[in-house]
């Protein structure tokens, strides 16, 4: 794997739909995507991709669910809905931050 710059974007579920096409989008705008999917649900066609062997020590299968950080810890997302995160970071990445 090269250098990672400034323009490296991580795109999480780079493969499937929404994201093959964000990392279409991303490097048609001179930003270089790399991509983390698991194939779960994506497709490697979507996207060239190599597929890595499990480390020493790598769970089984990992999942990402807040329900534990809800009921141990109280937490709350600020958003929960799927379109309120797409649109704070639709903004966010509109917006002027240097």
């Amino acid at each position: 794997m090269g250098a990672v710059s400034a323009k490296t974007i991580l795109v999480c579920g780079g493969a499937g739909y929404i994201g093959s096409h964000m990392v279409r989008l991303l490097a048609e705008s001179g930003y270089s995507p790399l991509i983390l999917d698991d194939l779960s649900t994506g497709h490697a066609e979507a996207v060239p991709c190599d597929r890595a062997r499990r480390r020493a020590g790598d769970p089984p299968f990992l999942v990402a669910d807040s329900a534990r950080a809800r009921a141990e810890l109280g937490w709350q997302p600020k958003y929960a809905q799927i379109e309120s995160i797409l649109e704070t970071a639709w903004n966010w990445h509109r917006s002027p931050r240097f």
